[in-house]
């Protein structure tokens, strides 16, 4: 497995797992038939949470194979309806004045998640 632990800290020794940063975020999360959430938006972790949560024994595999495929159909859910809604979206006068000050005037700024073009 190559996902990495989310709990890590800086020692002489360089980056290491976290044990206790871990539990603490997991006294913040809650089983729902197997699939952990968190307790404040009810969504489920990303992967390397999760493996630190299975790293130390606070879930199984069964527990992290199920929330993991869980997370990445919620994830795939949600940026279809971003999408959806995103469709017909005219940038306000706002956003452009902040994307003209972030990337400047003449610039063709891309949403990454729809492909939507603006020319600045």
């Amino acid at each position: 497995m190559s996902i990495k632990h989310a709990n890590t800290k800086w020692t002489p020794d360089g980056w290491v797992f976290d044990p206790i940063g871990a539990r603490k975020d997991f006294s913040k999360a809650y089983r729902d038939d197997h699939v952990i959430r968190w307790t404040s938006n009810d969504r489920v972790p990303f992967d390397d949470m999760l493996f630190d949560f299975l790293t130390l024994g606070l879930i199984d595999r069964q527990e992290f194979e199920m929330s993991n495929q869980c997370q990445k159909n919620e994830a795939r859910v949600s940026i279809a309806k971003y999408r959806e809604a995103m469709k017909n979206h005219v940038p306000t006068g706002e956003e452009l004045f902040e994307m003209r000050a972030a990337f400047g005037e003449g610039e063709t700024v891309i949403n990454v998640i729809t492909g939507k073009k603006t020319k600045l």
